[in-house]
């Protein structure tokens, strides 16, 4: 289920597993690339159908990954500083924040401030997180 995302001891789950879910985006900063496919390996165990750009890019890369935010259900959100520093991190971030997707930050860089624009769609999406 998606508890098991707050089993990963990340600060941030989502507020009902009652949501149905048929297709996970995963965007994070390449340094981040382990922590990720941890999360992604889990989920797809777990039955879930997950997109991660490493194993599904066909095409052009911005068309693959906007037609992947476009028909996600959950976005996940790998927040850490090379992630928020990334102007194509932010670009999906972005696009997913105003195709009013449900985001899910997870917190991969416990040094790493929640502000700025990351701040902004974190806070902007509370009705779809709760804080463990």
């Amino acid at each position: 289920s998606l508890s098991s995302i707050a089993q990963l001891n990340y600060p941030y789950s989502h507020a009902s597993s009652n949501i149905p879910v048929t297709h996970i985006l995963c965007s994070y900063h390449a340094s981040d690339f382990d922590k990720m496919k941890t999360i992604y390996e889990r989920l797809t165990k777990e039955g879930y159908r997950v997109w991660m750009d490493t194993s599904c890019l066909s095409g052009s890369t911005l068309e693959s990954i906007g037609k992947a935010i476009e028909s996600c259900d959950l976005f996940l959100m790998g927040v850490s500083t090379s992630y928020k520093l990334s102007s194509f991190s932010r670009t999906e971030a972005e696009y997913a924040f105003r195709l009013e997707k449900k985001i899910i930050p997870l917190k991969f860089d416990p040094l790493c401030n929640i502000d700025g624009w990351v701040g902004l769609i974190v806070n902007s999406n509370k009705n779809y997180l709760s804080k463990d």
